[in-house]
């Protein structure tokens, strides 16, 4: 995986956190800020030719493979039309923030998504 995680603040009070995924796959990125805080945006490209699940658990816990729910999932069609952003005005407050896909909606599910899948979250 290639993810990047990156912090930035100014002097008015103004923070946020990006995390940018290039390879998001069925080995979930676990607790990628190590504290937590509120997902205000999310970008989501499905470049493969099947439809994608996108799995995120916003709660603290463990992460296992074929048995986690995750607390939001998401469909995303097959490429070209597999890009999407969510945007929450509210924001969506995570303790931890891991998240994962496979090409299966099933908790159980193991699959790999079968291509690349591109992940930005912008967080405060």
């Amino acid at each position: 995986m290639a993810l990047t995680v990156s912090g930035y603040g100014s002097s008015g009070g103004l923070r946020y956190k990006i995390a940018h995924e290039s390879t998001a796959n069925q080995t979930a990125d676990i607790d990628v800020f190590g504290t937590g805080g509120t997902i205000l945006s999310m970008d989501i490209d499905n470049q493969h030719s099947s439809t994608i699940y996108f799995k995120l658990k916003t709660t603290t816990g463990a992460w296992t493979s074929g048995s986690t729910d995750p607390d939001f999932q998401w469909r995303l069609a097959a490429s070209p039309n597999g890009t999407k952003r969510f945007d929450f005005p509210d924001g969506i407050p995570f303790s931890q923030l891991t998240f994962w896909c496979n090409s299966s909606p099933a908790a159980s599910a193991t699959d790999a998504p079968g291509g690349n899948v591109l992940v930005t979250f912008i967080c405060s």
